[in-house]
């Protein structure tokens, strides 16, 4: 029987730990905002205190439409959407962080339902969101590395599918396998259609120079499909298809292209003088209808993208085997009509030597009440204050190893900011901080445990 498999974002966040989480690439938005790191990306138009304001800003907007404040502007269409945004937010949202990536897209577009007079802006602030996301994911390139803590069981097990589909951008199993793997949503190694050389409209763009890639950013303007609602993105990969046939069939009628309205007439023109290049991006959406056997599925919340898995139910699939990380996960039923065999994720990543290490260390940290303004400074040095109860948990998940790491990279900046003397004034002070707090996002570990391992070893290094 043939066997497939479907990748979601849980395994990035087996393999890559905390870095990959909601919590950690949201936070990731905000401090690299604030470092100024969004400034060349939006041409200086918009600051970084601005771009914090504004998800701060939504993310009240969130508690206002989970009370109902929101329902009269959402079309009979969205209400199912804004049903299951209530009852996953019925609880108050305290944290900007406990917002879900997509979310805020939805967030986004009942701000502009509310405000009407905006709709004009509503595609270029959306694509502006969508950039800074896939760049908080892609984590300076440190995404595209988990394969290499994988191992040789993990490869193995891979290598065992007839085919594999993810949902994710990144691209650490083909790197893995040496097969390729199919992106449904689109991936960070393939450019944007406009932006895209091997594609008709990429490269008319491109003899044109009219594309817009700021370097250092190209994985932002890559074909990543993103939007706060599942169907949305299947039908933007839907269009294309239809778009390639209607320009296959065109270019093969033998009409001169002169005679089609433009855009069509360019497209057709450049498919009959270049036929190498591709006419749109593909999503593999076709691939995916036509599954049948088993299809695996790992690393995805019962909750997301409800297009999957009406593709699945529509299907020939005859099984399903659902890898669940928790038993609530396992309780949900999932809306196919085929069998469903649930299988435990962290028991399979331990059969295959890959579950996470989990550490219990026993720092020296102080735990009188006189530390309570440590911490609190420690919070404010790092402007992500979290409770001493968390600082200390997290402190001692970290294993010494990694710690000295975290520190070499810690000193390391350090040593690059001596270089341009002492900070003139306290704003430059705080982006020195903001620094620090950024190499802790990157590395999936909290500011302030960071701020903390870092002084906890100096101390040590001027003891000895």
């Amino acid at each position: 029987m043939k066997k497939s498999l479907l990748i979601g974002n849980g395994i990035n966040i087996n393999f890559g730990g905390k870095a990959y989480s909601n919590q950690f690439i949201i936070k990731r938005i905000i401090f690299n905002a604030r470092a100024g790191k969004y400034d060349l990306l939006f041409n200086r138009k918009i600051s970084g205190e601005q771009i914090e304001e504004v998800f701060l800003n939504l993310a009240e907007l969130a508690n206002a439409i989970s009370r109902g404040e929101c329902d009269s502007v959402v079309t009979t269409e969205e209400i199912p959407l804004l049903e299951d945004f209530k009852r996953r937010y019925s609880k108050k949202v305290e944290h900007y962080y406990d917002v879900g990536l997509e979310d805020w897209l939805f967030i986004l577009h009942i701000f502009f339902l509310k405000n009407d007079d905006l709709k004009n802006i509503w595609r270029p602030v959306k694509y502006s969101f969508e950039q800074m996301m896939l760049d908080a994911i892609y984590n300076d390139g440190d995404i595209q590395k988990i394969y290499l803590s994988m191992g040789k069981p993990v490869k193995r097990w891979l290598e065992q599918y007839d085919e594999i589909f993810t949902l994710n951008y990144d691209n650490n199993v083909e790197s893995l396998i040496k097969k390729p793997v199919f992106h449904l949503h689109g991936d960070y190694s393939t450019p944007a259609n406009s932006e895209n050389p091997n594609t008709i409209l990429g490269y008319q763009r491109t003899e044109a120079h009219q594309t817009v890639v700021v370097p250092g950013f190209e994985h932002c303007y890559c074909n990543a499909l993103f939007d706060y609602r599942g169907e949305n993105k299947l039908q933007v990969a839907d269009g294309f298809e239809r778009g390639k046939e209607s320009v296959k069939r065109l270019s093969d009628s033998g009409v001169p292209a002169s005679v089609f309205p433009t855009p069509a007439a360019g497209l057709v023109q450049t498919h009959r003088e270049h036929p190498e290049l591709e006419i749109a991006p593909t999503y593999h959406f076709d691939e995916f209808r036509k599954l049948d056997g088993e299809i695996h599925i790992i690393g995805m919340s019962p909750n997301n993208d409800g297009h999957i898995f009406k593709l699945i139910d529509q299907s020939t699939v005859d099984k399903v085997v659902f890898y669940f990380y928790s038993e609530s996960e396992k309780k949900q039923k999932l809306p196919l009509h085929q069998k469903v065999e649930y299988r435990s994720a962290p028991d399979l990543w331990k059969g295959l030597k890959a579950a996470p290490k989990k550490y219990s260390c026993h720092y020296n940290i102080p735990t009188a009440p006189k530390a309570d303004e440590i911490f609190k400074f420690l919070g404010e040095m790092s402007m992500d204050p979290i409770s001493r109860a968390d600082i200390i948990k997290e402190v001692n998940s970290i294993p010494e190893f990694r710690a000295k790491e975290l520190c070499a990279l810690v000193e390391q900046e350090m040593q690059e900011q001596d270089k341009k003397g002492n900070p003139k004034d306290e704003d430059e002070q705080r982006w020195q901080f903001r620094e620090v707090s950024r190499i802790a996002l990157r590395n999936g570990v909290l500011p302030v445990a960071l701020f903390l391992l870092y002084i906890m070893n100096i101390s040590s290094d001027t003891a000895k």
